[in-house]
């Protein structure tokens, strides 16, 4: 059977390899035509891509320069302005107070900030009349110090050898509101910190600072406020000529020097320009119209100018209290420039590419061809050798096998193995030819049917357990399993049959002890409940020791805390009866008005005195009061968290006093919850308890509570700083008896209790986050209305 088989398999085999090499051939040409064509139209389409996307990536890359070059002008903004920052706080603090600056260190002072900060060109300070130190009269005509009115103003410059001082003859001129060419006022630097009361940003002025000589500056400048009014202000000068500079400095890396700046003020203003550097200071639309037309549009176009066009982007930039402008442009003709190399190279690379798919494509189908014939002598080599290995492994399976061929319901043996006939005793000339019906190997009829049937029905029968039949009449209990194939219009039938009959009787035997086991384990059960039930009244009993014995100790330390109160309010009382028979005395003795004063103020304190313990005490039992009735009841009730946690902690200051750690309560809103207010109160005690006795070694300690809300959960947080659970014991700090302290005052039960109530009658979660030396920290998610 497996000879014939092999032959023709192989046989339809290679002619269907064979049809398959010329299939390949032919479309390999195909392949290669459509490849040649699809490849010319994808360069095209990249070609176009490639374009697109260096566009994209150029205005993207002139997006992040912008900003780049708006956080460096930014920066520089922001230290040129550190500056009137330290001088208005200095001055500020210091002014009208004891031991406060002289004028001269106030001088020596401005002069320090300037020589440190090189990016201004002058520090100043000019204060209001007699708002530094109130002795403007005495500085009269000394200039050194003051203006000639002997107002503290104080004018630093920077100039080539140094810096100089310029002394203030009339200080009339920082109130001056005449309007410059651009419509802002002389002194706008003095005048908007001084009416707006924050820090302000001019535009470009020009400053004579010696007869004939005028320079373009910027005032950055900040109010002085002594006492919360305002006193004056503190501010430097940015020459525009050297912020030009600066600025066109930071943008000549961009795209290599190729990108042009234009920096504007609030009123469109230039304050720095490539293309123009001369007319800093002047209106853009003065000086180029159509770019300051662009900027106004607003628009996302290409600009043109000049038989040139650009690439625009323009930000704002807010600076103090005005906002500056941003453009930077990118002439086109370097993208085209780019563009061009990138043609060039896509040309070359598709020529290269034909070549190598043309060369690659002739490779492929030689080797092919070569690795099919090669690979049909090989298929032919394995498949005898298959077929021998086939015939070995069916021989010398361990399975009894059996193959027959089936016809109009008739199955005939044509094919034993060794193991088969090891197990039944029969010869292979008794099986050979014939079946199980003939040679009696089948116990029943109705299962040989019944296996014969649902094999042809189903195709396939797996370990259908039946009862056969050697050839000395001994009979076995046998796993039948048994499938059909198809083999030139004939049915096939592979039959296989396992001896299970010491399986089915260690089978019997484990039913049995199964049985048995049951029972034992019914029994162990009751005795396991029972013990549980005992444990279980055990646990109840200690927990109501522990709660008890909390109460107890609560009990004695409100008694403890009452003790001073209440001694005070009886010495009060005392006092209050000594004056008073003083003062009848006195009044049968004859009472002066004094004597009668003196009485109603002595009364006055005593009454506080006794008012104050005695609503002490009250505090007191009012708190316990109520907490032994939520303890007692643990009915559920509407109640606040801030209201149960200062009824705890005014429960636990007898046993914080005695420690050195102290308890902090965070809670900021009122929580309203309703929920069982006596196991609330139990857990936060028990936690608190727990934290005092072992979060900390021999140094004080501190404890937390806080507290967080939503619509429906509370969030109650208690945390320490102590020495933190190690990580290995975590996992079992809610176990009932499980305590580091054992012997020396640990019972094991007040995490465990926490749990169950916490996850119990309250209705919500508890975690434990904690790290070794770093403290401990219980989180509690509560609902608002428990169930």
């Amino acid at each position: 059977m497996f000879e014939s088989w092999s032959m023709k398999h192989l046989s339809r085999y290679v002619r269907s390899l064979l049809a398959a090499a010329l299939l390949l051939v032919l479309s390999l040409g195909l392949v290669l035509f459509l490849a040649l064509f699809l490849l010319q139209q994808a360069n095209r389409e990249s070609e176009d891509a490639s374009v697109a996307l260096l566009q994209e990536s150029l205005n993207e890359q002139l997006q992040l320069n912008t900003e780049a070059l708006r956080d460096s002008l930014l920066t520089f903004m922001d230290q040129a302005g550190q500056s009137p920052k330290l001088l208005a706080s200095i001055l500020g603090q210091t002014a009208k107070q004891q031991g406060q600056l002289n004028r001269l260190q106030v001088k020596k002072l401005t002069a320090a900030t300037l020589n440190a900060n090189a990016l201004v060109s002058s520090a100043y300070v000019h204060f209001e009349p007699n708002a530094y130190d109130g002795l403007d009269r005495v500085y009269i005509g000394i200039g050194d110090y003051s203006s000639a009115e002997g107002s503290l103003d104080v004018y630093w410059v920077r100039e080539a050898d140094g810096i100089r001082f310029y002394p203030i003859e009339d200080v009339s001129f920082k109130y001056s509101e005449t309007p410059d060419t651009y419509g802002q006022r002389e002194s706008e630097w003095y005048l908007c910190p001084q009416e707006q009361l924050h820090p302000c940003l001019t535009e470009p002025f020009s400053w004579e600072l010696n007869p004939g000589e005028f320079i373009d500056l910027m005032s950055l400048t900040k109010p002085i406020f002594v006492r919360d009014s305002f006193a004056g202000v503190a501010g430097v000068d940015l020459n525009l000529d050297d912020f030009q500079r600066t600025a066109l400095h930071l943008a000549s890396p961009v795209f290599a020097g190729q990108a042009r700046l234009v920096l504007l003020s609030q009123q469109q203003r230039i304050l720095a320009a490539t293309a123009y550097p001369q007319h800093r200071g002047q209106y853009l639309a003065d000086v180029d119209a159509e770019l300051a037309l662009y900027l106004a549009s607003d628009r996302e176009a290409l600009f043109q100018s000049n038989d040139q066009t650009y690439l625009v982007k323009q930000l704002a930039m807010p600076v103090v209290n005005t906002e500056w402008q941003v453009v930077l442009m990118l002439p086109m003709h370097s993208v085209l420039a780019t563009e061009q190399a990138m043609r060039a190279d896509l040309i070359r690379r598709n020529t290269e590419n034909v070549v190598l798919l043309l060369l690659v494509s002739g490779v492929v189908l030689f080797i092919s061809l070569w690795i099919a014939f090669r690979y049909v002598r090989q298929r032919e080599f394995a498949l005898n050798r298959s077929r021998n290995q086939l015939a070995m492994v069916f021989n010398t399976a361990p399975s009894p096998m059996a193959v027959a061929r089936c016809h109009q319901g008739q199955c005939v043996t044509t094919r034993i193995n060794q193991a088969w006939l090891r197990e039944f005793g029969f010869s292979e000339q008794q099986v050979l030819g014939s079946n199980g019906e003939q040679l009696g190997w089948w116990c029943s009829e109705d299962d040989r049917r019944r296996v014969i049937d649902q094999i042809m029905d189903e195709g396939q029968l797996e370990q259908f357990q039946v009862w056969l039949q050697r050839a000395d009449a001994s009979q076995f209990l046998a796993s039948v399993s048994g499938s059909t194939i198809e083999q030139d219009g004939e049915k096939m039938l592979v039959m296989v049959y396992d001896n299970i009959t010491p399986t089915h009787h260690l089978q019997q035997d484990l039913l049995r002890l199964n049985r048995e086991l049951d029972q034992r384990v019914q029994a162990r059960t009751r005795d396991l409940q029972q013990a549980i039930q005992d444990l279980e009244l055990a646990q109840q009993e200690l927990i109501q020791s522990g709660k008890l014995a909390a109460l107890g100790n609560l009990v004695a330390g409100i008694a403890h805390e009452l003790n001073t109160p209440v001694g005070n309010a009886v010495m009060a009382s005392s006092r209050f009866r000594g004056d008073y028979r003083e003062l009848r005395k006195k009044v049968e003795q004859g009472m002066r008005r004094s004597d009668l004063t003196e009485f109603i103020e002595q009364g006055e304190q005593t009454s506080d005195i006794l008012i104050r313990n005695l609503q002490r005490a009250a505090e007191l039992i009012n708190s316990f009061k109520q907490v032994a009735v939520d303890q007692a009841s643990s009915q559920r009730r509407q109640c606040t968290l801030n209201e149960v946690v200062h009824n705890v902690l005014l429960m636990l200051q007898p046993s914080i006093r005695k420690s050195p750690h102290e308890v902090v309560s965070e809670l900021q809103e009122t929580i309203l919850m309703d929920t069982y207010p006596g196991p609330l109160e139990q857990v936060l005690i028990n936690l608190i308890q727990n934290a005092l006795i072992h979060a900390f070694d021999e140094q004080p300690g501190r404890i937390i509570l806080s507290a967080s809300a939503t619509e429906d959960r509370v969030y109650l947080y208690i945390r320490d700083n102590g020495k933190g659970i190690p990580e290995d014991l975590q996992a079992r700090v809610f176990e009932p008896f499980f305590t580091t302290r054992l012997g020396r005052g640990g019972s094991g039960l007040g995490l465990s209790l926490v749990h169950n109530m916490v996850t119990g009658v309250l209705g919500g979660k508890i975690r434990l986050s904690s790290q070794p030396g770093q403290g401990t920290e219980f989180e509690l998610s509560l609902p608002r209305a428990s169930n």
